[in-house]
């Protein structure tokens, strides 16, 4: 119950249920006011914007601008014209002055002069200016505060002679109070009009011929009054306005009825019963279309024995009716049901449009028109008697943790019409790629409705810019029958300010330190939005809940978990710059999550985005934890030819010293550039090689495709990957991307698919003996060598990453016969070392049994290369090359720099010259000329410490 002390009574009226009203200078809650209240285009206007309103994203600036524009061609347009204001620019044009203590400030102008003066601008001379647009930012324009709903800020210009009137105090529908509280009620005219106030229909005050009228209202012992302003001037029409006065009353502590739980509770056809957790809050008034978005004592909802549980049972609903409802909590704060699993919301309006919002899109059918004559903000949803998905494909088994080649994808990017219908149509596309796993970025209800997703505000409810409940349990259904499992990204270190656990944080504009979720202050520095503390019970019974959610309701396979870096309390012991050290506080915190998750399904796939310290990532992978494994930077240098980078070894997770295979491997993610724009743009040249011609880089991607998924371990590749997607990541990096399935049509890029196609379904017909097969991935230096040994079946894989020919020792696993997989030819292998000469970007898969052959021309590699001159090398770390020699030279190459004696003997052994190699620390090249010889075959014996290595040499 509220206080009646003298310190509340100073912060009251209490404003509840605050109305737009298009003609009002009260805007979007108050976030603009204007003085005088009926302003025109041509006496001074002063304008206060209220920073606390709206999206309040700048409370706290040092300052304020307002970017504003004149709208001239009629009362309900949003085209701004004569803008005035340099966004981002700290030079004085439309800075505004604080209001001392406080978060208002202001700006006085005459508009059609201050219009008139934009640089460039319409002439404004006799022409009927209708409304100012704005919004306001801090002086670099990095924040902004808009209105919370719709965006751009919008007040009437009255034109001369125009008759209105209104409440402008409390400008509000209802108004709690408590007794004996004084409810001060002030309208105002346009014009000299007689104005009057009723209270229940008896006439308390009126005015003849004026333009202001004042009632202060003192409550009694009613619970309702009903107060009306009336203005009425000759030959114009009568203007009313109401709104309602409401006793406080304490509410009912009643113990919570058995068996319900927080949010909405089904208990039978015609009986919901919603449970609100909100401790320390007074009292909570449930808002709906049932009672017409009124405050109700009727639906003032009892308070559990705890005080921390405010709850109602609504019954005689109609079955199958779709309610909408809101939670009025103390009075002051508006909000949706934290768990509901459809919200109702202004910004829905713009969802009925595609990409290029110009052609009608109606497939949605999960759109409810919004009451913006009765209420404001989000709405939450409940409809009794549902009739439940009929699941088809629960029993089809999902790939293993190691088997997985996860297809990551933004649906807003990845299909025109943006909806999990058309991603199923796509997934005959998908099937043939041989993906087996599907990740979906966050289709949680986020903030607006053009976003990657992390923004998200309500975490159990899909976001209807996707579609339909239905259309997203289709989707999963038929991925199933496929076999094909689907991956949500999970977004629960953070929630955005739309968020009912949020607002219900928030006092007196910033979260109070006593709130049951959040932290304060985030104890790492990765964190946006507000950071959850994840050892708090309330934080932890709604992670718990969230998850079982979406498991439990929508048969999702698994999660990746975004940012799990961030999952701390631990503000000491480790760098606060980066956080990424062992971390006990955030082990306990995390395998504590995932214990729960597995209660509810113990096959659940869980990943941790994590990019944590290797010893504590192997206590999450020792525990059956997948962990991100981001091989970016240098898979980049191995596809752009920059070699002294290109180590990309780390993709398989036994390179790293971890304990098993299960961590997801990459080069592209959402995160990272794309390989296609780092080859086009920053790839390097040879002699008749260039790494930035379309063919050549995709080329080049295909090359660290052969070695990336044959790797074993579970893999990830980005939507559009397959085809060389080359559009810029950073060019407006969360902003809409182009969908190119036109790539399709161009030959090269098609060809790229069926490559990749071919590469991914030889894993997923080996996956089991690519997962228990002896392993080595030689990943350092220009040629690269990847051998899978196993009982059943050998592969190889060769490849030149470097810009020029290059040897390479492919050393065979035995000899006899192989086959080139992309050719179907065979090799016969009598000598294991038998050196390969290969062009640059070129590699080979090969096997030791006979595959089904791809397509002709996916490669551009023949494998007649043999050099047939057999060599000894050091583990792998020299090269020789060019074998025959180019212009009488070779080049010894170490991988790791060591010191080397080397002797040039005939093929007797005569010693015919000696020669020493001392690197300077880092690998490198060594040149010797040989044209002082005689043509033949020598020998190199290359000493390294106590061990001796020969080869042969052809002196051309």
């Amino acid at each position: 119950m509220l206080s009646s002390n003298t310190d509340h009574a100073m912060k009251k009226i209490i404003l509840i249920l605050s109305l737009f009203i298009c003609t009002s200078i009260t805007v979007m809650g108050q976030v603009v006011t204007t003085d005088p209240i009926f302003p025109t285009a041509d006496e001074p206007v002063t304008i206060t914007y209220d920073a606390t309103k709206g999206t309040s994203g700048l409370e706290g600036a040092e300052k304020v601008y307002i970017h504003t524009g004149a709208i001239i061609d009629g009362p309900e347009s949003a085209n701004w014209i004569n803008v005035i204001g340099n966004w981002g620019q700290d030079d004085g044009v439309g800075l505004m002055t604080n209001v001392p203590g406080t978060e208002q400030w202001q700006i006085t102008y005459t508009p059609r002069d201050y219009y008139q003066a934009a640089s460039g601008g319409q002439d404004l001379t006799g022409v009927n200016i209708y409304r100012m647009g704005m919004v306001f930012r801090n002086a670099d324009g990095t924040a902004e505060g808009k209105s919370e709903t719709n965006g751009d800020i919008f007040v009437r210009l009255y034109q001369p002679g125009e008759y209105d009137a209104r409440l402008i105090s409390p400008g509000v529908q209802s108004v709690l109070a408590d007794e004996g509280e004084t409810v001060s009620v002030y309208g105002a005219a346009s014009l000299s009009a007689d104005l009057s106030i009723a209270v229940d229909g008896v006439e308390v005050a009126t005015v003849t011929a004026g333009t202001e009228i004042s009632y202060d209202l003192v409550v009694g012992s009613n619970l309702t009054y009903e107060v009306t302003f009336t203005s009425v001037k000759a030959g114009e029409e009568t203007i009313t306005d109401s709104f309602t006065v409401i006793r406080n009353v304490p509410a009912t502590v009643v113990a919570l009825p058995d068996g319900v739980d927080q949010g909405i509770n089904y208990i039978d056809d015609n009986t919901v019963t919603l449970v609100l957790y909100a401790p320390g809050k007074d009292f909570t008034y449930l808002l709906g279309d049932f009672n017409d978005w009124t405050v109700d004592p009727a639906y003032l909802m009892n308070l559990s024995t705890d005080s921390t549980m405010h709850w109602i049972t609504l019954e005689g609903l109609t079955a199958g009716q779709t309610y909408l409802f809101q939670y009025l909590v103390n009075g002051e704060v508006r909000i949706a049901d934290p768990y509901t699993e459809l919200t109702v919301d202004q910004n829905d309006q713009y969802i009925n449009f595609l990409v290029d919002e110009t052609t009608p899109y109606t497939a949605n059918d999960e759109l409810i028109d919004y009451p913006s004559d009765k209420t404001s903000g989000i709405i939450s949803v409940f409809q009794t008697a549902q009739t439940p998905y009929n699941w088809q494909h629960d029993g089809v088994a999902m790939p293993d943790q190691q088997d997985l080649i996860i297809y990551e994808l933004l649906i807003r990017d990845f299909v025109g019409r943006h909806d999990f219908k058309t991603v199923m149509d796509s997934l005959d596309y998908l099937e043939s790629l041989g993906i087996n796993a599907i990740e979906l970025m966050p289709i949680m209800e986020f903030e607006g409705n053009n976003s990657w997703g992390y923004n998200v505000s309500f975490h159990a409810a899909v976001d209807k810019y996707y579609g339909t409940r239905n259309d997203l349990k289709a989707l999963i259904d038929e991925c199933h029958r496929r076999g094909i499992s689907v991956i949500l990204d999970m977004v629960l270190n953070h929630a955005f300010d739309q968020s009912p656990l949020v607002q219900l944080a928030i006092e007196d504009g910033s979260l109070s330190p006593d709130n049951p979720w959040f932290n304060v202050v985030a104890p790492h520095p990765y964190n946006v939005g507000k950071d959850f503390n994840h050892e708090t019970v309330a934080t932890q019974y709604f992670v718990d809940r969230v998850n079982r959610f979406w498991l439990e309701e929508y048969h999702f396979d698994g999660f990746r978990f975004d940012l799990v870096k961030g999952f701390t309390q631990n503000r000491g012991g480790n760098d606060q710059n980066d956080n990424g050290a062992y971390d006990q506080s955030r082990v306990d915190i995390l395998t504590r999550m995932t214990n729960k998750i597995w209660e509810v399904d113990n096959d659940a796939y869980v990943i941790f985005e994590g990019f944590i310290a290797d010893d504590e990532e192997s206590v999450y992978q020792e525990a059956g934890i997948m962990p991100w494994g981001s091989v970016h930077f240098s898979g980049k240098d191995a596809v752009i030819a920059n070699v002294n980078g290109s180590d990309f070894g780390g993709i398989y997770a036994i390179n790293r010293g971890r304990p098993n295979n299960n961590m997801v491997g990459f080069f592209e993610s959402h995160d990272e550039e794309r390989m296609m724009y780092e080859a086009l743009n920053f790839g390097r040249s040879g002699t008749d090689y260039d790494i930035t011609e379309l063919s050549t880089a995709l080329d080049r991607v295909k090359l660290l495709s052969a070695f990336s998924y044959l790797v074993p371990g579970p893999k990830m590749l980005w939507m559009f990957g397959e085809l060389g997607y080359d559009y810029e990541l950073n060019n407006d990096r969360l902003g809409r991307k182009p969908i190119r399935w036109d790539y399709l049509d161009d030959p090269e890029r098609l060809k790229m698919f069926k490559a990749y196609s071919a590469i991914l379904n030889l894993r997923r017909k080996h996956e089991n003996i690519i997962a228990n097969a002896t392993v080595s991935l030689e990943a350092s230096g220009s040629t690269k060598r990847l051998a899978i040994s196993h009982n059943s079946l050998n592969m190889l894989v060769i490849g030149n990453f470097a810009t020029g020919a290059r040897n390479i020792d492919p050393s065979f696993q035995h000899t006899g016969t192989w086959y080139d997989f992309f050719t179907g030819k065979e090799v016969n292998v009598s000598n294991i070392h038998e050196f390969y000469e290969l062009q640059p970007g070129e590699f080979h898969i090969f096997t030791d049994k006979q595959q089904d052959i791809p397509e002709a021309g996916l490669v551009p590699f023949d494998v007649e290369t043999v050099t047939g001159i057999p060599a000894q090398l050091a583990d792998g770390t020299i090269s020789i090359f060019p074998n025959p020699t180019l212009d009488g030279s070779i080049r010894i190459r170490q991988s790791r720099p060591a010191e080397l004696d080397v002797k040039v003997l005939s093929l007797i052994g005569e010693e015919l010259d000696a020669f020493q190699i001392r690197p300077d620390g880092r690998a490198q090249d060594y040149r010797y000329n040989m044209s002082h010889l005689n043509k033949g075959v020598y020998l190199l014996r290359i000493t390294q410490g106590s061990d001796t290595f020969t080869a042969k040499i052809i002196n051309k």
